[in-house]
Parts: C-alpha cells; structure tokens; sequence
C-alpha cells in the first residue's frame, strides 16, 4: 500500500448536508474519517458581499480515492460552486498513514 495520505476539504450550508456526506463517503470506504463544524464565512460572490454559516468538511482518505471523491462532490453538493480543496500531507506518522490506508482500501 503506502499511499500518500490527503485531505480534503468542503463546505456546505446546512448540518444535514454535512452529516450526509460525511456518512455517505465512510460507509463507501471514500474516507477513513470526515470531521464537520460550523464555521462563519463572508465572501463576494456575483458582486456582493455575503455573510453566512456553514459547515465545514474535512476529508481524511489515501490519494487513490481522490478523483472518486472530488467527481462525488461536485455531483451531490448543493452549491453552485462547491470548494473542493485537496491538501497533501507532508507527513504523517505511519500508524495513522496505515489506518487511513486500511478504512479506505477497497475490498473485492
């Protein structure tokens, strides 16, 4: 295995979404682990100023599901213009990087 470990990360706009897509993506094996808050955001979006809340996703999952996840997202997000951030990780101790690899790995 030893995939490099990412994540990736989201917003959307209400809880229920949130939840949503985080169940979604562990029970698919998309993601070892998806973490979601409320945050606040302000923005410019078609020239105006905007306020509002949001929930935050962050993704952890290896990088061999990273196109399944990112065509994922742009399909179900309620958003017009979904972010869709990927980070790569400089490091990550190994028995994570292991168990990361273990709750994505594909069973055939």
């Amino acid at each position: 295995m030893n995939q490099k470990i990412i994540q990736i990360k989201t917003a959307v706009s209400t809880l229920e979404e949130a939840e949503s897509l985080a169940q979604m993506l562990i029970e698919n094996k998309l993601a070892a682990c998806v973490q979601y808050f409320p945050i606040k955001s302000i923005y410019r979006w078609k020239g105006n100023i905007e306020k509002s809340g949001e929930y935050v996703l962050i993704i952890k999952t290896s990088s061999s599901r990273r196109e399944l996840i990112v065509e994922t997202l742009r399909r179900l997000h309620s958003y017009e213009l979904p972010e869709i951030v990927v980070l790569e990780k400089d490091f990550v101790t190994e028995e994570y990087s292991f168990w990361v690899e273990q709750e994505t790995a594909v069973d055939f």
